[in-house]
């Protein structure tokens, strides 16, 4: 699929034309998962829903296998829609809610039924075809609603946030069925969804979009390492920003070097992360001002409570240990433990740290970190990007 410098508005009434897409170009290759990922409002579904010919674009082109498909109706693209509710036919069991599209194709019985069971295996639903709908979870109707959408074998499946209405549990352990399921049967799809986690999971490339743009497309892996611009850094988590050609000057300045020093070895890989931290070590340590307004990014979790410095200690102590306030070791800061939540099997701890500003730092399990304490840290370089300034 081929989408070029496609505009989509809305009339809103009094308050006039409002943009939604704004010249946005994206392909998708055959058997290619790809998420559009960004916040609600960004103009996500409004490309999709013109991928779908459900909303005409005032400008650009929409084209499958070459062909502009801008007076092909919706029902002619050959392309399945899955939204974020599954929309279920309520008197119809779940082998019937799966046959519906191949019933429409006309598609014999013996046909449809070896397809139905096929799918239904396929999305872990096996002997479930003549269930009520109305006795499924929410995820077993998001899965018979998956299977109904992939029956008909589409050229592109469009699924717009089909997992935000279920609990974050469930979403996750969806997204990696989804996931398999698009790979196990070669689909091609275009994802919608506003949580990067499930863009990670699910797609094979992200878009990231905003205000109606696409600011960047990639792998999950090199757009978590190289997010490009310092927005699309803040949008997948980096919450902590610091500019390597202006060095922090007073408490922040040992922290400072400490980042610098932080071991982005890898083995010796040259991999985008070890690059990003080193460039931190150049700029901050060695060369200051060689990265010419670049930034450091600190993702949450960029920043591990030392087990030797997790342990509550007053200001003085922590002073007294580290020669004034200078962590020992490389790659090690220090900074003031504030509020400590446990999740998923780690505890976070915001830190206000100086020259950075308040970061979330993580500890593995229960961390024995109460507020007011100081906390000596330590970078993890996958967790640290450069972006430009």
């Amino acid at each position: 699929m081929e989408v070029r410098d496609v505009v989509v508005r809305y009339d809103d009434g009094d308050a006039g034309p409002t943009t939604a897409v704004d010249g946005v170009s994206l392909d998708v290759a055959p058997g290619e998962v790809v998420a559009l990922l960004g916040p609600s409002g960004c103009g996500k579904s409004s490309l999709l829903r013109a991928v779908a010919g459900l909303e005409p674009p005032v400008a650009g082109s929409v084209r499958w296998d070459g062909a502009d498909l801008a007076d092909v109706p919706v029902h002619r693209r050959g392309f399945g829609l899955m939204f974020q509710e599954g929309q279920l036919f309520p008197h119809r069991d779940v082998a019937r809610n799966v046959a519906f599209g191949l019933e429409m194709a006309g598609m014999g019985r013996s046909g449809r039924r070896r397809r139905v069971e096929e799918l239904l295996s396929v999305v872990g639903l096996e002997g479930y075809g003549g269930r009520a709908v109305s006795t499924l979870s929410g995820g077993e109707q998001q899965r018979v609603a998956l299977a109904r959408a992939l029956a008909p074998t589409p050229q592109l499946l469009l699924l717009d946030e089909p997992l935000s209405a279920l609990d974050r549990s469930l979403r996750e352990r969806l997204a990696a069925d989804v996931r398999a399921t698009l790979v196990d049967t070669g689909t091609t799809a275009l994802f919608v969804t506003h949580d990067h986690d499930e863009a990670f999971t699910v797609a094979d490339r992200v878009a990231v979009m905003s205000d109606g743009r696409v600011l960047r497309v990639d792998t999950p892996a090199r757009l978590w390492r190289e997010p490009g611009s310092r927005e699309v850094a803040q949008f997948l988590g980096y919450e902590a920003f610091v500019p390597l050609d202006a060095p922090p000057a007073g408490a922040g300045a040992a922290n400072a070097g400490a980042l610098a020093a932080a071991d982005a070895a890898d083995d010796g890989a040259v991999t985008g992360t070890a690059r990003a931290a080193a460039a931190v070590r150049d700029a901050l340590g060695e060369r200051p001002g060689t990265a010419g307004g670049a930034v450091a990014a600190l993702a949450r979790g960029a920043l591990v409570v030392d087990r030797a410095g997790g342990r509550s200690t007053t200001g003085a102590d922590a002073s007294a240990r580290t020669g004034g306030g200078r962590p020992d070791g490389p790659g090690a800061l220090t900074g003031v433990a504030g509020a400590v939540t446990f999740r998923h099997g780690r505890s976070e701890v915001a830190v206000d740290v100086p020259g950075l500003g308040t970061v979330t730092a993580v500890a593995p399990g229960v961390a024995a970190v109460e507020a007011g304490a100081t906390v000596t840290l330590r970078v993890d370089p996958g967790f640290v990007a450069v972006v430009p300034g």
